[in-house]
């Protein structure tokens, strides 16, 4: 059975939180860790087997599951991709939620799965004082440059600006705009959704993993009973 000491990270300019059983739930085998923005980043074990809905070879799959459960919470999906962390296959998944009464909140995670559990590294930021600034500047700048339209018949509306990343006839939850693209965060480092995948960039790229996970079942897609 992993640990909590399974997999290690670069962990500079975060603090281990006190408040990970409060938080996490004291049940569960799970660490936090809070930096000077306030973004969580945290190191989940599960001890039962993956609940991804198909191998990691089977992308679509994977990611109209990912898709569902998001939409389903009122989210949407930035970006599902299959990574290779310290030698293993790993999904690595970022999404957004509303926040109330406005601004978003983007969470990214690393899962790596094996056949009888995963575990999960995950960080989350959130958008504070005044929201929504990366999304105008950007919309301006695209207009502008007629890479997206402005249409004010009937019920105005954005062309060409928000749409799920993998299915463009998706059409529910905080879907994915223009201004989530990768290509903008050397413009916006301090942005939720930059620190995000600059913080998973840090873990796929400073990861180690212990010798208690060698020999461990890979995971090769849900389990099926036989009666």
């Amino acid at each position: 059975m992993p640990s909590l000491d399974s997999i290690v990270f670069n962990l500079d300019d975060w603090e281990v939180s006190h408040l990970a059983n409060e938080v996490l739930g004291a049940s569960a085998l799970s660490r936090l860790w809070i930096n000077s923005c306030g973004d969580e980043l945290s190191l989940h074990v599960f001890d039962r087997p993956p609940d991804l809905p198909a191998p990691l070879a089977d992308i679509v799959a994977i990611r109209n599951g990912y898709r569902d459960g998001v939409s389903a919470q009122g989210g949407g999906v930035v970006s599902v991709d299959t990574v290779t962390i310290a030698g293993l296959a790993a999904v690595e998944t970022v999404f957004k939620y509303p926040q109330q009464p406005h601004g978003m909140t983007y969470v990214g995670a690393i899962t790596l799965p094996f056949r009888q559990f995963s575990l999960v590294v995950r960080v989350m930021c959130a958008e504070i004082g005044t929201t929504g600034l990366r999304d105008s500047m950007i919309l301006g700048k695209m207009i502008a440059a007629g890479t997206v339209a402005l249409v004010t018949d009937g019920t105005p509306r954005i062309l060409g600006w928000a749409r799920d990343p993998y299915d463009p006839a998706f059409a529910k939850g905080a879907l994915r705009n223009s201004s989530d693209d990768e290509t903008w965060d050397v413009e916006f480092r301090d942005h939720p959704v930059s620190r995000v995948r600059a913080c998973l960039k840090r873990v796929r790229e400073t990861c180690r993993v212990a010798r208690d996970l060698d020999g461990a079942a890979a995971f090769e897609g849900p389990q099926t009973r036989s009666w």
